[in-house]
């Protein structure tokens, strides 16, 4: 670490200067925000250790303007994120969340983070195909999902991340099912996605062609036994939710974001014509499924959608 970076009097005094700032302004280049953040992460490690309130202040980042601010703290998340470093701690995101938020809106810097992990795990699943794994840990998304919302931008992104994993880790198991690297990571993964399936419903029409590769009874049982039938305004006969989670990510269960809704009706015609559309593929074998998932379409279509009100009116 730069000796100008040192939290002493003397750095503190001198960065206090324009024409210093100035300098610590040209000096933020990606490789020295990195450092920052690195020293970052040594600092809290040994603050943390000792359980006192993570304070870091460096002389540096208060010396530039805010969107170089902005961007230091941005890179201390992507460096505090990488799953290598275990920090799997909600004190040090509420930390930048907080400093963020100072500055501008947080979801925003978060986004771009988000952003870079996408990338850089594209990359990695470009090399190793078969084999994915969530982004961040499993604390991250709960803790993504209560700070920002069920409805924010973020919590969407986090949920397509999870339910991808989630479909191409049920795919592995299905072709390995004695593999226990494979049970364990679903596992995981499960856990999170049932924290957000109990929070609501975020399937979209997209995901039907996702989840007629999947066989796991429980995601199929909610969106077929739950969720359709609370879009088309049909009789729920069997209660799914609140699906099992475990007390690390326990969320109080009410019904309210499960209740009826007034649905969009361009959103109805969207799952009515991929319902549709699915059914006849399946039916004259263009498309290969699960077992699991055809008995779920087929009981669906050929029983409860029948039901509904909206796909009467559209048979006139």
């Amino acid at each position: 670490m730069p000796n100008s970076c040192a939290l002493t009097p003397f750095t503190a005094k001198v960065c206090r200067s324009k024409q210093e700032k100035a300098k610590m302004e040209k000096r933020m280049t990606a490789d020295f925000e990195t450092d920052l953040s690195l020293f970052i992460v040594s600092k809290y490690n040994t603050i943390h250790t000792k359980k006192r309130p993570c304070n870091v202040k460096s002389a540096c980042y208060f010396g530039v303007r805010k969107e170089s601010r902005t961007r230091f703290l941005e890179e201390c998340l992507i460096e505090l994120l990488k799953t290598s470093r275990n920090l799997n701690d909600p004190d040090i995101w509420e930390f930048l969340y907080a400093n963020l938020h100072n500055l501008h809106n947080p979801e925003i810097s978060f986004n771009k983070v988000f952003d870079y992990y996408t990338e850089e795990n594209k990359k990695s699943n470009d090399l190793n195909p078969s084999v994915r794994s969530l982004i961040f840990t499993p604390k991250f998304y709960y803790w993504n999902l209560m700070k920002f919302g069920s409805d924010s931008r973020l919590t969407t992104r986090c949920f397509e991340e999870i339910l991808d994993t989630f479909v191409n880790l049920d795919i592995q198991i299905q072709q390995n099912p004695d593999n226990e690297m494979y049970q364990f990571l679903f596992k995981s993964t499960c856990d999170i996605l049932f924290v957000y399936c109990n929070v609501k419903n975020f399937f979209r029409p997209l995901h039907l062609e996702k989840l007629s590769q999947c066989k796991n009874n429980d995601i199929l049982s909610i969106v077929f036994e739950h969720y359709l039938p609370l879009l088309f305004g049909i009789e729920i006969t069997q209660i799914s939710l609140p699906l099992p989670t475990t007390e690390e990510f326990y969320i109080q269960y009410t019904s309210s974001s499960n209740t009826k809704r007034k649905s969009p009706k361009q959103e109805l015609e969207d799952w009515l014509s991929i319902l549709q559309d699915t059914y006849f593929k399946i039916y004259y074998g263009s498309i290969n499924t699960t077992e699991e998932f055809k008995r779920y379409l087929y009981n669906f279509c050929d029983e409860k959608l029948q039901e509904s009100k909206f796909f009467m009116n559209k048979k006139k």
